[in-house]
C-alpha cells in the first residue's frame, strides 16, 4: 500500500510570488544626498595671541590690580570696565611723561632767555627788510632806547650814514653765505659820539622764513686805547735820542 508524500518547503517557495525587483536609477542621475541630521559640525581652533601682546596685557592688568582695582568678573560688562581702567592707567602714564617733558622744556627756555637777555654783548634778529624782530637788553642799551619801542624799526636807522653801505653788504653776505661774516660799523646810539662796533652776522631759518642774527660788540674803548698807545709811541720816538 502506497503512502502519499506531503509537500515540502521547496514547493511553498515555488508557489510564493516573486519579489519585485528594485529599479536602478537612470544613467547620469545624481545620487540623493545623505541627510545631515545626526552629524556634529566641525570645530575650528582659535588662533593663540602673540606672546608680546600677552605679556603686555599681563603687565597692564598687574598695574591695574596693584592700584587697588578689583579683578573683573568673567562677564562682558566687567570685562569692558576692566578695559577702560587699563586704558585710563595708560593715559595717566602718558600724561605724566608729557608733564615732565613740558617742565624740562620750560626750564630750558627760561635758561636760554636769561642767557640771551643778560648777555654782555648786543644781540639782534633781523628779517629780510632789515627790521628788528628781537633784541636783548644790551642791544637796547647800545641803541639808547627801550626795546619795546625798537621792535619793528630798521636797524639801518641807527647806523651812521658812512657805514650804511657796509651794513647792507654785511646782511646781504650773511643771507647768501652759509658762514659767519664780519664788518666794522659806526652806530649812532643815544650819545653824541658814534659807537665803533664790530659786527658779526649769520643767516638762520625760522617759521617766518630766513632771518639774520647779528651781534654788535662795542669796541670804542679798545679803539681809543689803541689810538692813545699809538700817539704815546709816536711822541716817544720823536723826542728819544739814542
Amino acid at each position: 500500500m502506497t503512502t502519499a508524500r506531503k509537500p515540502g518547503k521547496s514547493a511553498k517557495a515555488t508557489a510564493a510570488p516573486a519579489k519585485k525587483a528594485r529599479k536602478a536609477p537612470p544613467t547620469g542621475a545624481a545620487k540623493p544626498a545623505k541627510p545631515a541630521s545626526g552629524r556634529k559640525p566641525a570645530v575650528t581652533a582659535k588662533a593663540a595671541p602673540a606672546p608680546a601682546a600677552t605679556a603686555l596685557r599681563r603687565r597692564a592688568e598687574s598695574r591695574v590690580r596693584g592700584g587697588g582695582v578689583a579683578a573683573p568678573a568673567p562677564t562682558d560688562l566687567k570685562r569692558a570696565l576692566h578695559e577702560l581702567q587699563v586704558h585710563q592707567v595708560e593715559l595717566e602714564m602718558q600724561n605724566d611723561e608729557l608733564h615732565r617733558a613740558n617742565e624740562a622744556l620750560s626750564a630750558l627756555n627760561t635758561r636760554y632767555q636769561d642767557l640771551y637777555d643778560f648777555a654782555p654783548v648786543a644781540y639782534f634778529t633781523l628779517d629780510l627788510d632789515r627790521r628788528l624782530v628781537e633784541l636783548n637788553l644790551a642791544g637796547a642799551r647800545l641803541l639808547g632806547h627801550d626795546r619795546g619801542r625798537l621792535a619793528g624799526r630798521r636797524l639801518s636807522d641807527y647806523v651812521q650814514p658812512g657805514s650804511r653801505a657796509a651794513f647792507d653788504q654785511l646782511v646781504g653776505r650773511a643771507l647768501v653765505q652759509d658762514t659767519l661774516v664780519e664788518e666794522a660799523l659806526l652806530i649812532q646810539g643815544a650819545g653824541a659820539q658814534p659807537i665803533h662796533a664790530k659786527a658779526q652776522a649769520r643767516r638762520v631759518e625760522s617759521v617766518d622764513g630766513p632771518q639774520v642774527r647779528l651781534v654788535l660788540v662795542d669796541v670804542s674803548a679798545l679803539r681809543a686805547a689803541n689810538e692813545d698807545l699809538a700817539r704815546s709811541l709816536e711822541n716817544f720816538f720823536r723826542y728819544w735820542r739814542p
